[in-house]
């Protein structure tokens, strides 16, 4: 699971489970280790750990998906300049 889709996963969870969400990626997190399941079970890690991420506040009290979309916005328009402007000095 790329972590687009765990992001993505992981906010669904918030939007069904609501405050229970990081207790539900924890169930399914244990269910599959516990049945021996290492790839499932770490991708539930993936998405425990970004789940807490998203509910917790940061210092000006916002969740952390407003500033993982807004700095996933601001690397794709640093990567997308960096681009036109390297392709600039070849063309040039």
């Amino acid at each position: 699971m790329i972590d687009r889709q765990v992001h993505r996963t992981a906010k669904q969870f918030i939007e069904i489970h609501g405050e229970a969400a990081l207790m539900e990626a924890m169930k399914l997190h244990n269910y599959f280790s516990a049945r021996g399941k290492k790839e499932s079970a770490d991708i539930w890690d993936r998405v425990y750990v970004t789940i807490e991420w998203m509910q917790t506040p940061d210092e000006q009290g916002k969740k952390g998906f407003l500033d993982f979309k807004r700095s996933f916005f601001l690397k794709n328009l640093k990567e997308r300049l960096n681009a036109d402007f390297t392709m600039e000095q070849v063309s040039g």
